[in-house]
């Protein structure tokens, strides 16, 4: 299929506004990372502490001392890369910060200061935009080492714990999903993240299926929130506060946006729910 030009342009554009905003706010771990977090509270439960979060987590903010940080983890780590690419696990820059390269090309087309423009740009969103990207490589490579072994006793179909690997941390293809080139371009000019979006519609169907993605799924997913609940109860009960952990409307007696909040400086501030 050929690209349309003009759609080639807007999504370009979308990407490079996408970049601005994501490349500096670190937001990885908290958002796509989330998930990595909740498989390594599982984990722990179990008595099988794994702390991949936490260490991609650190070498996220190495690489933004030092760029190289995941090429030295990837030269380290050179069979069980080849064995997680096998699998369909996906690594390089996220679609989040893809955008950031085309803003500093950019910006080294200003006349005489372009050159201080892009080196500045480079330095500053450059890395920032890399080590968001390390962070969610690292963790998916790590998650696929430590769950590699367990998935392949129990039988299950190694393409499958790519397939979830990528879904745990926010990822899919949607060009191996078989979506045209210009629905693609289409779909990044019109959404903030559609990959992000599509990867996260897949767990939810994964977490209502069965077998070992299935399995997975849903002990990380109600660890993750049972864990949160409960730190979210016992932090406002030591604060003297009644939790507010009824999401559904105020007009029906819930909490509305006040759920899963808590007061800071006369603002509510957490999770929300239904605005009214």
């Amino acid at each position: 299929e050929q690209e349309i030009k003009a759609l080639r342009t807007a999504a370009d554009v979308s990407g490079a506004i996408v970049g601005q905003i994501a490349a500096l706010d670190v937001s990885a771990p908290f958002i796509q990372g989330l998930t990595i977090l909740g498989h390594d509270l599982k984990m722990a439960l179990k008595g099988k502490p794994t702390a991949i979060w936490a260490q991609s987590y650190g070498r996220m903010w190495k690489a933004v001392w030092n760029p190289e940080t995941i090429n030295n983890f990837r030269n380290t780590n050179q069979p069980l890369y080849k064995r997680a690419l096998e699998a369909g696990v996906i690594t390089g820059q996220s679609e989040f910060t893809s955008g950031v390269p085309l803003m500093g090309r950019a910006l080294g087309k200003v006349p005489v200061v372009g050159k201080t423009l892009k080196e500045g740009y480079r330095q500053s969103w450059g890395r920032m935009g890399a080590a968001y990207s390390d962070f969610l490589e690292v963790s998916r490579i790590k998650l696929f080492e430590q769950m590699e072994g367990p998935w392949l006793r129990e039988g299950a179909n190694i393409y499958d714990l790519g397939a979830v690997t990528n879904r745990m941390s926010g990822a899919t293809s949607a060009a191996a999903r078989g979506v045209g080139a210009n629905r693609r371009l289409i779909e990044r000019t019109a959404a903030f993240a559609p990959n992000y979006l599509r990867s996260s519609l897949l767990l939810m169907k994964d977490m209502v299926g069965r077998g070992a993605t299935a399995k997975e799924v849903q002990s990380t997913l109600a660890t993750m929130l049972g864990v949160g609940f409960a730190a979210y109860y016992a932090e406002e009960k030591v604060r003297g506060r009644e939790p507010k952990i009824k999401p559904w409307p105020k007009r029906l007696g819930g909490d509305g946006a006040e759920a899963f909040t808590t007061e800071i400086a006369g603002q509510r501030v957490g999770l929300g729910a239904w605005m009214y």
